[in-house]
């Protein structure tokens, strides 16, 4: 197996992304250990929930 600039390209955006996940999950979790919230993944779900309804409600469309 090689790794030449096509899959670099591929790469980028995933790396990215599990960039933006690091820094905003990051402090979440230590907010929540810090206060002892149990149920801070049902409100994660939820609010995914309300984003996936509005991306619908305005017509968006995954590629």
């Amino acid at each position: 197996m090689s790794l030449d600039a096509a899959s670099f390209g591929i790469l980028w955006p995933a790396f990215i992304a599990g960039l933006l996940v690091t820094a905003t999950h990051v402090p979440l979790g230590m907010q929540v250990l810090a206060r002892g919230i149990v149920f801070v993944d049902l409100a994660v779900a939820q609010i995914a929930g309300v984003g996936v309804i509005l991306a619908d409600y305005l017509g968006w469309e995954p590629t």
